[in-house]
C-alpha cells in the first residue's frame, strides 16, 4: 500500500519541521498552505514535500483538499504540530507493509501544553482518526473538525504527539485568532 502524508499549514516554520523528518516512509507528502508569510513553503521544499495553495475557507475544506490532491488513496493526515511516536510510526508501518481489514483507524493524541505532557482531564487518550482510505472517509466540520465514514474503525499502538501551546502568550495568540 502506498501513503500521502497530508498537512495544512500557515506560518508553521517552527513545527514543520520536526514532523516532516518523521515521514520519510510515506510515498508522498503533500502540504497544503493558506498564505504563510514566514520559511514554511522553503522546508516543506526541503524535505521533498509537494506544496499546494489553497485559500483557507475552513479546516474541513483545506484537508478535505488536501486528500483531493494527494496522489494515494491511503492518507495520514497530520496537523504540523503533531507528529507519530515510534510506536504509532511502527504501527502505522506496518498496516502499510501487510495491508489493512479497515478503511479507517483511530489512535491516541497525547497534547505537550506549557512544557508539560498532559495525561488526564479527558485530554487523554484523545482518540483520533487520522490513517484512513481517502475513498471512504470526508471531513466534516468548520473549526473542530472530524470525519465522517462507513464502516468499523481499528485501533492502533502509540501516540500522536500534539506539541500544543508553549507559553500562556501562546495560548491567548491562538485563541484571540
Amino acid at each position: 500500500m502506498e501513503v500521502s502524508a497530508v498537512l495544512i499549514t500557515r506560518n508553521e516554520e517552527k513545527n514543520l519541521p520536526r514532523v516532516l523528518k518523521e515521514l520519510h516512509w510515506c510515498e508522498e507528502i503533500v502540504v497544503v498552505d493558506s498564505g504563510s508569510t514566514d520559511n514554511t513553503i522553503q522546508i516543506a521544499h526541503q524535505f521533498g514535500a509537494r506544496v499546494l495553495h489553497h485559500e483557507f475557507k475552513d479546516f474541513s475544506d483545506q484537508k478535505n483538499f488536501a486528500d483531493q490532491n494527494a496522489s494515494h488513496n491511503w492518507i495520514l493526515a497530520l496537523d504540523a504540530d503533531e507528529v507519530p511516536s515510534s510506536i504509532l510510526a511502527t504501527s502505522l508501518r506496518e498496516i502499510k507493509d501487510h495491508g489493512t481489514a479497515f478503511n479507517a483507524y483511530q489512535y491516541s493524541r497525547k497534547a505537550f501544553y506549557l512544557g508539560k505532557w498532559i495525561n488526564h482531564s479527558g485530554w487523554y487518550p484523545d482518540k483520533k482518526i487520522r490513517f484512513y482510505d481517502r475513498r471512504r472517509v470526508r471531513w466534516t466540520g468548520r473549526v473542530h473538525e472530524s470525519i465522517t465514514f462507513d464502516g468499523a474503525v481499528g485501533e492502533l499502538d502509540g501516540d500522536l504527539l500534539h506539541y500544543t501551546c508553549q507559553s500562556l502568550a501562546e495560548h491567548i495568540l491562538t485563541t484571540d485568532q
